[in-house]
């Protein structure tokens, strides 16, 4: 996984290094601009809530690395209109794409009535609302640019579409269009860029990955992720960027990798099948998630308030893994089912400037690890078995340039099973860790590098203390065996 930032007026550009796309989900300056502009047009007309989207670090420091970067870089989501205007009663026949210009210019319920081919972009929704697209399941197919694009817009539904545009690269492509609904669809892959309360629900994605950025509230739920292109390595099934209050749910995700691990970057898999960039307030849950050559799920940079819960990860190297400008500040994982892999869980502070803003302050603070199993461990080569948990985070380690503040506190383990064969959690520093009963694993290891031995704390709990609150209310749902 690598990515330059390379900063621009008004946003953004991530480039994936070693493509041979410049691949950006963050659109140009012009169209960030004709956004603000359209912000401004519904401000005008009291229809735009200027909450923003993006929240600073609850601790102080903007999640974007300073105030100006954060200004140019906040969304805004849009109210329900007090009255919404009806659609057309009768559908509206779409034989064609858009060489004649645009086709769907106003409310109503748009059908296709054929399978339709071209070379750029078939069919475009702009600064429209309460709109339907329905393909019937028909197939648009485009050489040079994604099929469909809608931008500017809000209650829009694009739904039974079958589109396709070469390589693993988004065929649906949507910027700044609120209560969207994106249903139902076979596509090579969907990017959604700031866009609200939507919802990504029942499609089919084949080859691509779902992308979105600087999107919050968004459902991406029952969706099937098949991921295979043997020219490249694809990031993240679905990958998201600079939101938050997003959930994850009921996804199939299959990231076509064969299990060989010299295969990895050149064998066109997923490197991992959910990866979550600088979010708060996400869940990911109850998702089927196999065959990703590094993790099931991934999280990068600053993350508060996540739930990853009832997943069934399989066949991947890890099971949950963070390492990249590392801060993880109110996560639970519970009643997570990792099976075939080298490691339920792995937890380091690894700085890569390049990957987005480095925290000022490392928290890895409240984080519970409740009910989760990790069975039939895989050995990183015969003999070598693979562990359950390891964690090395600050103060334990300084490097130059590294924050010079770390949180590491009030951390819980109650009611893991892992399998006993592999070495226990590895803990450092260990006096971050509580206990809180009813766990099974194997034998703790001594630490690396400085030798100690990271059994969890034994020292005893004050009552008031944050984590002996916390052990009290998972014990208060949970009967220890």
């Amino acid at each position: 996984m690598v990515f330059s930032f390379a900063w621009g007026d008004q946003s953004p550009e991530v480039v994936k290094q070693g493509s041979p796309l410049t691949y950006a989900p963050v659109p140009n300056a012009d169209l960030f601009q004709q956004r603000l502009e359209h912000n401004a047009d519904l401000a005008a007309r009291g229809l735009l809530n200027q909450t923003a989207i993006l929240s600073d670090n609850p601790h102080g420091a903007s999640v974007l690395g300073n105030a100006s970067d954060a200004k140019n870089l906040r969304s805004a989501a849009i109210r329900p209109p007090t009255t919404v205007r009806p659609p057309v009663r009768n559908p509206i026949p779409i034989s064609s794409c858009d060489q004649n210009g645009p086709q769907i210019t106003r409310p109503g319920t748009y059908v296709l009535t054929a399978d339709l081919t071209a070379d750029f972009t078939c069919l475009k929704l702009s600064s429209v609302q309460n709109v339907t697209l329905d393909c019937g399941g028909h197939k648009i197919q485009t050489l040079h640019d994604p099929s469909i694009v809608a931008e500017l817009s809000s209650h829009v539904t694009i739904e039974h579409c079958d589109t396709d545009f070469p390589g693993p690269f988004p065929s649906i492509d949507v910027n700044g269009v609120d209560y969207l609904s994106c249903v139902d669809n076979r596509t090579s892959g969907i990017t959604v860029f700031d866009s609200h309360d939507g919802r990504i629900a029942g499609n089919t994605i084949e080859g691509g990955e779902y992308v979105q950025s600087y999107s919050s509230r968004m459902q991406i739920v029952d969706n099937h992720i098949a991921v295979h292109d043997p020219t490249q390595a694809v990031y993240g099934a679905i990958y998201s960027s600079f939101g938050n209050n997003n959930t994850f749910s009921h996804n199939q995700i299959d990231g076509g990798w064969s299990g060989d691990p010299s295969a990895e970057e050149d064998s066109g898999a997923a490197d991992d099948g959910v990866l979550l960039f600088y979010e708060n307030g996400d869940a990911i849950t109850d998702n089927q998630i196999a065959r990703c050559y590094d993790t099931g799920v991934e999280t990068v940079g600053a993350i508060r308030d996540l739930t990853i819960a009832n997943n069934q990860i399989s066949h991947t190297s890890i099971g949950v893994g963070e390492w990249y400008n590392t801060s993880w500040d109110h996560v639970t994982l519970s009643n997570n089912q990792v099976s075939d892999a080298y490691i339920f869980f792995q937890g380091d502070y690894d700085q890569r400037p390049v990957y987005g803003p480095l925290p000022k302050i490392v928290y890895f603070s409240h984080v519970t690890f409740d009910g989760n199993t990790f069975s039939s461990p895989r050995e990183f080569a015969p003999g070598i078995p693979g562990y359950s948990v390891e964690i090395y985070l600050p103060p334990t380690f300084h490097a130059s340039g590294w924050p010079s503040r770390s949180v590491v506190q009030d951390n819980v383990f109650i009611n893991n099973h892992f399998d006993t064969s592999v070495a226990g959690p590895d803990l450092i520093p260990s006096r971050a860790f509580q206990d809180g009963g009813g766990n099974v694993w194997g034998p703790m290891t001594n630490g690396w590098p400085n030798g100690q031995t990271p059994a969890l704390s034994s020292v005893p709990l004050e009552p008031e203390s944050a984590s002996y609150q916390q052990i009290q209310r998972l014990r208060a749902r949970r009967v220890t065996p």
